[in-house]
Parts: structure tokens; C-alpha cells; sequence
């Protein structure tokens, strides 16, 4: 496997850093909350400098460092979005401060709540009830809640996904079940009982939802509701996948052993693109996001080392870049990818420093 930069791989935390509809939460004023944390305390801003020139076309940039259980991360033409244990960060792509854009109810790295970006808004789910859009510019306008259930079930788990398109929110909460919410406003529409799996992703086109289920099916649900098809079926006992992204022909996904796998859409075989190896032990690994002709996507860590004052570093965990043909690279490594977005010729990741204490990590982006 070659380094995608020719050469020694950047150094994780050394000061390096680097519409419209995205890839696929509130102001605390609105809820009461007196503002807006921020990851980085009671100064507001994590100071990330000025933007460096990457080192090549291709080389990852650190974007924000010291996050706070850092999640979820969409993208539009000009940032990045993410969330924390606080709320939601962005970053300009070009450079500038990490700054706040919305709390919502806190979360841990291992379960954020989905996050999906469209038309200069971003949806969320603030657990365990209400699913909110908020402008991206952040509490200068107004946000809404586009659904709130009355009665949330107890100890009800964040959604597995979420996702929009021109006319629908399609989400997948965390008891189980595929729904649509109009944008416009109405009530949610069950499409059908599947239960996709987490940490996952949904996907959408024209006609259908995509994701993969936790027997390990990667499943296609009609937008005007009718039967869900399987297009690949899970091993039995093997574990679910991970992760879900489609092109117009193909869907892509992480496998219960570590592969990464196609299938095509109007149904035929799946087949194997790439492989790292065993599961990971540490972390949900990152998904899959497809950038142009290739595909991003992690190796989670499968071992850890503890320091002197408890902290556990992720130590082999990385990035990895493939093109269709199943040719691979690596773009970081010893890092613990967790999410991976791509849209418009950028590709953004959040990942895990330390575990245990603190729960600390930062985003990385490259350009294509």
C-alpha cells in the first residue's frame, strides 16, 4: 500500500490544517440555554491558525484540533460541519477558526447523532426526540424542529441515520424502523421495519433508501412506500457492516470482515473492492464516502497503548483511498477515523486521539 503523499506521512496535531447541496440542530437560545458552547471552552473558538499550503494535491490538512468527541461531519461547497459532545462545529474548507453553530443534547464519540446537510441547512437529531434544522451560518437565524415525538420510548438510542433530498428527510431511529418526514411539515410516513444497522449511514436517489441492516442485508426501501428489497443478504452471525454510499449504478458498504464491497443497484452479485483485514476492536471505523472516482474509507484501531495518566492512543488505525478498480492508498494513518464525508473535490474526516480521558480528536481534510 502506498502513502498518498509520496513520502512520511503528516504528523497528526503538528499545527498543520488546511453548494449547494451537501453530503448527507438548534441555537441554545432557542432552547433557553443562555449561547452556544464551543469545544473550546469558555473562549468560544478553537484557534486553528492560518490555513498552510498542503504539502500536495491529495495530503491531509488538519482542520480543527481538540474537539471534544468529535462525530459525525458533513460537507458543503465551502465547510465543513461536525458534530461534538456539545453541539455542531464548522471550519471554512479554506482555513479559519473552528466556530459553533448549534448546541443540542450531548453525546459521546460512539454514539453521535446523525447529521445530514442541504440547502444551506443542517439536520440533526438532538436525542432522543427532536429532529432539528438550523442554518449553517448558526444562531443568527432561527432554527425549527422539524418532528418531535411526544413520547420518546425510554432509553431511546440516537438514530442509526438520516439523509434528505429535494422534498424528505428519510430517517432511521435508533429502535428501528425507515421513515420520511416532508421538509415542508406533516407527520412521518413509515416506509418499512427494517433496522439499520450502527453506526451507519443512509442513502438516496431518486427512488429509493439505502442502508445496511444489523443482520448485515444491504437493502433498498421504495420512497413512495412499498416492499424493501435485499440486494445483498448478511452472513448469519457474522455481524452487520457499516457505512452506506451510492453512485448511480453502484452501492458501496463496509462488510462485517473489514472489505470493502459494491453491489450493483438493480440487484446482481456483490463483490469484494478492498480489504484491511480483521473488524476493528476500537471504534466504528468511518464508513464510506465516494469523491469522484474513488472511494474514502477507514481502518478503525485494533490495538491501543495507555499513558502514564490514563489516556489511551489509537495507534494503527488510518485512511484509506481506493479507486474503483480496487487500487488503494493511504492517505493518514495512526489515527482513528470515525466518519468520512466527500463532496465537491474535498474530503473530510473526523477522528480519535485519545480514549478514556477526555475523549479528545480533531478533523483532517484533504482535496482531491
Amino acid at each position: 500500500m502506498q502513502s498518498a503523499c509520496g513520502g512520511a506521512e503528516p504528523e497528526v496535531g503538528a499545527g498543520q490544517r488546511g453548494s449547494d447541496r451537501g453530503t448527507g440542530g438548534t441555537p441554545a437560545a432557542a432552547d433557553g440555554g443562555g449561547g452556544v458552547e464551543s469545544d473550546a471552552g469558555a473562549g468560544g473558538r478553537v484557534d486553528a491558525g492560518d490555513a498552510p499550503v498542503p504539502p500536495c494535491v491529495g495530503c491531509p490538512v488538519l482542520l480543527a484540533d481538540d474537539q471534544d468527541s468529535p462525530g459525525r461531519i458533513v460537507l458543503d461547497r465551502a465547510s465543513a460541519y461536525w458534530t461534538t459532545a456539545r453541539g455542531i462545529m464548522t471550519a471554512s474548507l479554506t482555513g479559519g477558526d473552528a466556530v459553533p453553530v448549534a448546541s443540542i443534547s450531548a453525546r459521546t464519540w460512539d454514539r453521535p447523532p446523525p447529521l445530514a446537510v442541504a440547502d444551506g441547512w443542517l439536520y440533526v437529531e438532538d436525542p432522543p426526540a427532536t429532529i432539528r434544522k438550523v442554518p449553517v451560518a448558526g444562531s443568527a437565524a432561527p432554527s425549527s424542529v422539524v418532528w418531535e415525538r411526544a413520547e420518546p420510548p425510554t432509553g431511546t438510542p440516537p438514530a442509526v441515520g438520516l439523509t434528505v433530498d429535494a422534498r424528505n428527510l428519510y430517517w432511521a431511529p435508533g429502535e428501528g424502523g425507515l421513515y420520511k418526514i416532508p421538509l415542508d411539515g406533516g407527520a412521518p410516513v413509515q416506509l418499512a421495519s427494517v433496522r439499520c444497522d450502527y453506526p451507519g449511514d443512509l442513502a438516496v436517489d431518486a427512488s429509493h433508501v439505502y442502508c445496511v441492516t444489523q443482520e448485515g442485508d444491504v437493502v433498498k426501501v421504495p420512497i413512495e412506500p412499498g416492499p424493501p428489497t435485499t440486494l445483498v443478504v448478511g452472513r448469519a452471525g457474522a455481524g452487520a457492516g457499516h457505512g452506506m454510499a451510492i453512485d448511480r449504478d453502484q452501492g458501496y458498504w463496509i462488510d462485517y470482515a473489514g472489505r470493502l464491497m459494491r453491489v450493483p443497484l438493480a440487484g446482481g452479485e456483490s463483490s469484494e473492492i478492498a480489504s484491511y483485514g480483521p473488524p476493528a476492536l476500537y471504534g466504528p471505523g468511518s464508513g464510506v464516502a465516494r469523491g469522484g472516482a474513488e472511494l474514502f474509507w477507514g481502518k478503525a484501531s485494533t490495538w491501543m497503548a495507555t499513558g502514564a495518566e490514563g489516556e489511551a492512543a489509537m495507534m494503527d488505525g488510518a485512511l484509506l483511498r481506493t479507486t474503483l478498480d480496487g487500487v488503494t492508498t493511504l492517505v493518514a494513518d495512526k489515527v482513528n477515523p470515525l466518519f468520512v464525508a466527500a463532496f465537491g473535490g474535498n474530503v473530510c474526516w473526523t477522528a480519535l486521539r485519545w480514549m478514556i480521558v477526555g475523549d479528545k480528536g480533531f478533523v483532517m481534510c484533504l482535496k482531491q
